[in-house]
């Protein structure tokens, strides 16, 4: 290794030779073009990105490429400092792929966001939390400097004017492909009967995400809201997830969009909460490409699960992957809340040769705090029986001879569905 030599300035006796550090990239004598195959390599691991930043300059460009495809701004500071990183250093433009911020950064007060998109030359997911209509005409600026490479937008919480001014904010979009409207007010209310007139087939969405829960009181925001995909996005979803109180004021709208996308529409999530709502009449119609089905439905409702499932074409037996969620209140448990009555209302479905092409089941009993279960990825689609959370705090003593029987009935649903697990034992999450 080299070292330095360093003398007294009195006598220039040499003392004990000490290292002399060297950059990486020197100390290897490796070519930056090896470097930049090394930090390629650990693309997905962010401390050594930081890592590999902090310790040589020369290695500092190609870490931010990785460090920069997603990027968080919260405040104008922070969107300030981002925008001067990438003023000086215009080979990384390209870098950023998804970009999460704050609605109020779009307002007049804010001057990052005008001088940041034009440079996010390859920006493809855009999430924006709590747009506000004060902020509105800042964002559909920024968003004509990335019209032609955003195929995915997230509002949540965003309080705009009226519905036509989210329609002109979405269509400003040509390649959106992904759309996520969680939670979206107006201020103005919505005309239901003029929503077909004003929608035109503008947008080809491939997946919608929409959370209604802003709106239990009335139905007419949510019918509008579906209305106008349907009308701009006609027969093009492949995945619709829902999150809406499904009542007779609503389930019409759900019906319509599920139907309008029946044959290309293979993943529907229908999230209908833990508060007991009406009954109403659901069916799937006749969708032919289903394959995954998800259901979060709340444990005390006089609509079973099964009466949902005998609607399917065919008796479900397209299906390759069905998840049954039942919401239970966070106050107390009791034993009303607990999933058991529906096992037994689905046995019969088994029994009957339903299902022949399911791949995964996977039964879970959930408090209402409690996340959405989480879409597992195509790699995790292996032949298992979950069954999660049984009983939420439940006391010891609630293991009763009833409860025992219906696990009996649930391990003979298991044998019904005659998968080989092999020597794995079953899995309990």
């Amino acid at each position: 290794m080299p070292v330095a030599e360093d003398h007294h300035a009195s006598g220039g006796l040499p003392t004990s030779p000490r290292p002399l550090f060297l950059k990486p990239a020197y100390k290897y004598r490796l070519p930056l073009e090896v470097w930049e195959l090394i930090i390629d390599y650990h693309s997905d691991d962010v401390r050594t990105l930081l890592a590999c930043s902090l310790t040589c300059s020369a290695l500092l460009r190609r870490s931010r490429r990785h460090l920069y495809r997603r990027v968080v701004l919260r405040t104008e500071d922070r969107a300030a400092y981002f925008v001067r990183a990438l003023t000086h250093d215009p080979g990384n433009w390209g870098a950023v792929h998804a970009l999460e911020v704050e609605g109020e950064l779009f307002s007049t007060e804010g001057t990052s966001m005008p001088l940041l998109f034009p440079m996010l030359r390859t920006l493809h997911t855009l999430v924006v939390h709590k747009l506000r209509q004060a902020a509105y005409d800042g964002a559909r600026a920024c968003l004509a400097a990335v019209q032609h490479s955003v195929t995915t937008l997230s509002l949540s919480g965003a309080y705009l004017r009226s519905l036509p001014a989210l329609a002109a904010l979405l269509t400003r979009l040509p390649h959106l492909r992904h759309l996520a409207l969680l939670d979206v007010v107006f201020e103005e209310p919505v005309d239901e009967a003029r929503i077909d007139e004003a929608a035109a087939p503008v947008l080809a969405l491939d997946t919608f995400d929409f959370r209604g829960w802003a709106h239990r009181a009335g139905g007419a925001h949510i019918r509008s809201v579906l209305a106008w995909v349907c009308a701009a996005s006609p027969g093009t979803l492949r995945s619709l997830r829902l999150q809406v109180p499904l009542g007779g004021h609503t389930s019409g709208a759900v019906h319509r969009i599920v139907a309008a996308h029946s044959a290309t529409l293979h993943t529907l999530v229908l999230d209908l909460g833990a508060r007991g709502f009406e009954d109403f009449e659901f069916r799937f119609g006749e969708n032919t490409a289903l394959r995954r089905l998800q259901l979060c439905l709340p444990a005390t409702t006089p609509t079973t699960c099964a009466q949902l499932l005998r609607g399917l074409p065919g008796g479900g037996r397209a299906l390759a992957d069905l998840a049954l969620v039942f919401r239970a209140l966070n106050d107390s448990y009791s034993p009303a809340a607990t999933p058991f009555a529906r096992i037994a209302a689905l046995r019969p479905l088994f029994a009957e040769g339903a299902f022949a092409a399911l791949e995964r089941l996977h039964i879970r009993c959930a408090l209402e705090a409690t996340p959405l279960f989480v879409t597992p990825p195509r790699e995790a689609l292996y032949r298992d029986l979950v069954f999660q959370d049984w009983l939420p705090e439940a006391p010891r003593d609630a293991w009763t001879d009833d409860l025992e029987e219906t696990f009996d009935r649930v391990f003979e649903i298991w044998s019904m569905l005659r998968y080989s697990f092999g020597d794995e034992a079953p899995y309990f999450d």
